[in-house]
């Protein structure tokens, strides 16, 4: 027996206890209902809406039951509820593509995402507090230390600034013409430095708690850069570079500082840096089952008392900082496939929420005494 069920490709295939049998469309996004006990009639059928994507799997609420409730994944990384009689409704979102950008509330348990999907979320833990579509795709995110203020910064170069308290878009500028790959607020907030691919640091004078910007200067480097810490004091910054340099700039003089050894004693706001004085320890340590491991996001606790790094292999390891020697010992946990692209401790540092990168999962771990 064959019948056109779909468009495209049938993505799933599910018979109910009642002998109703249930197709997902991939691309078509529909869910149909055929009965078996008559030739595979079509029932009915359902179109799911376009922001949720297409049918990924599907499973039924209670199995055995006949009340036709279901669960359906989708392409987008989004779970939902109903059934074919009713409408249905999300109750697990996702990012549906890349997802690199993370920023922790600097008061409260909440933290953000922003992925390649366009879209930026608020979460406090588990739960969704609002999502907003910005337009471009986001790599980068920081909260204004007052924490009334989200930035993000865009694969394409523009800087996108939310209300973190609605979600609502206050301000988009163009910066460049290159991705922002990371953005830092000095400590009390009034600049915001802004990581480009171009090698170059784009400086913002902010005001009005965070939702005020104007362009003072740019620093010109050459090589790609990663990540980016402020000091204390707002006179320097430092950089990581795509190929692991350490790099010192002086925000006042508008030039890279041209003795890093100097820096040694520098105090630094966060370091997110994944090289460093004092994190030489996360590189070549003696304990790890793989030599050559490439260190790709790194976040230190607000007591400065430890710090969390990721790596190219799915290694979540965390350390007691500061992090000098080789020998330094850590916990180590690998539950992702590939690359963790970005780690931050939560407000209080009793949570560590760590995201995937290429594979858009997002994690929260609990530091248990031990």
């Amino acid at each position: 027996m064959e019948f056109e069920a779909h468009n495209k490709g049938i993505s799933c295939l599910v018979m109910l206890s009642e002998g109703t049998l249930l197709s997902g469309g991939e691309r078509d996004r529909k869910i149909c209902a055929w009965d078996s006990l008559q030739n595979y009639k079509k029932i009915t059928e359902i179109k799911l809406p376009e922001n949720s994507g297409g049918v990924r799997t599907i499973y039924p609420q209670r199995p055995g039951r006949n009340d036709g409730n279901i669960y359906v994944g989708t392409t987008r990384n989004n779970i939902l509820e109903g059934s074919l009689q009713r409408r249905f409704n999300q109750v697990i979102f996702g990012h549906g593509r890349q997802l690199w950008g993370l920023a922790a509330h600097p008061e409260d348990e909440l933290f953000a995402t922003a992925g390649h999907d366009k879209n930026i979320a608020l979460w406090r833990r588990h739960k969704l507090i609002w999502t907003s579509s910005v337009g471009y795709e986001c790599i980068s995110l920081a909260f204004h230390p007052f924490g009334s203020a989200l930035a993000a910064g865009s694969s394409e170069g523009h800087l996108i600034v939310i209300n973190a308290e609605t979600g609502s878009t206050m301000l988009t500028l163009r910066v460049c013409g290159s991705p922002l790959n990371c953005l830092e607020y000095n400590q009390i907030g009034d600049m915001v430095a802004i990581g480009s691919q171009n090698g170059s640091i784009y400086l913002f004078r902010v005001s009005r708690d965070g939702f005020s910007y104007k362009r003072v200067n740019k620093i010109r480097g050459s090589q790609p850069l990663t990540h980016l810490d402020w000091s204390i004091d707002s006179c320097h910054l430092q950089t990581a570079t795509i190929d692991f340099d350490l790099l010192f700039w002086d925000v006042k003089a508008l030039s890279p500082e041209r003795s890093p050894v100097a820096m040694k004693d520098i105090k630094w706001v966060t370091h997110n840096c994944v090289v460093g004085f004092m994190v030489g320890g996360m590189w070549s340590n003696r304990y790890y089952s793989a030599q050559n491991t490439l260190i790709t996001t790194a976040t230190r606790s607000t007591q400065h008392d430890m710090i969390a790094s990721g790596d190219a292999d799915g290694y979540l390891r965390l350390f007691r900082y500061p992090c000098i020697t080789p020998r330094a010992e850590f916990a180590e946990a690998k539950v992702y496939s590939g690359t963790i692209a970005c780690g931050r401790f939560l407000y209080g540092n009793r949570s560590l929420v760590t995201v995937g990168g290429t594979d858009a999962s997002l994690m929260i771990w609990e530091l248990a005494d031990e």
